[in-house]
């Protein structure tokens, strides 16, 4: 005697979903529907962000960060940039002349002491410090987030030296 079995095999997917609009938007059911029936039922609710105005989860640089930063021999140089939603990645700075890693999160991998990154925990600004520049370190360095493609913001350090104008005193 042969038994056969006989049925509907049922598949539950659940999304999780969190979109964020920094409260510029509205709020929408979130539904799921079967095939049979087309039975609807919500489950909760999803922020639905205005036109233009998405707020992703994903990292990504904030356009505040400035694309060139002026400093001067002597005093340090002073480099940031803003990242938001970094979750558990990291920042890292790299030095484009040599393609030079300075430093990953907070620690550094150069001999050159006068390179550190400072970051306050709960601050979105990771700043890349040189102590004493000099002309020569004027260029190109790029802030990077460790995620795939990789995300980089290019920023042009320009070390001046501080001139002295003697002016005199007026005419005599």
């Amino acid at each position: 005697m042969t038994s056969h079995r006989s049925g509907t095999l049922y598949m539950l997917l659940l999304i999780c979903v969190s979109v964020s609009d920094g409260g510029m938007g509205s709020e929408a059911p979130v539904k799921t529907s079967s095939t049979e029936e087309d039975d609807t039922s919500t489950l909760g609710s999803v922020s639905v962000a205005a036109p233009g105005r998405v707020s992703a989860t994903e990292p990504y640089i904030d356009p505040a960060t400035p694309k060139l930063v002026t400093a001067y021999t002597g005093t340090p140089a002073i480099i940031p940039c803003f990242v938001n939603n970094l979750g558990q990645r990291s920042v890292s700075w790299v030095r484009h002349r040599d393609i030079h890693v300075l430093t990953v999160g907070r620690f550094t991998f150069t001999n050159d002491e006068r390179f550190e990154a400072h970051h306050e925990d709960g601050s979105n600004e990771w700043v890349l410090r040189l102590r004493s520049p000099t002309v020569a370190d004027s260029g190109i360095y790029e802030c990077q987030v460790n995620t795939k493609p990789t995300i980089t913001q290019l920023i042009t350090l320009k070390v001046l030296e501080p001139r002295a104008v003697i002016t005199p005193d007026g005419p005599e």
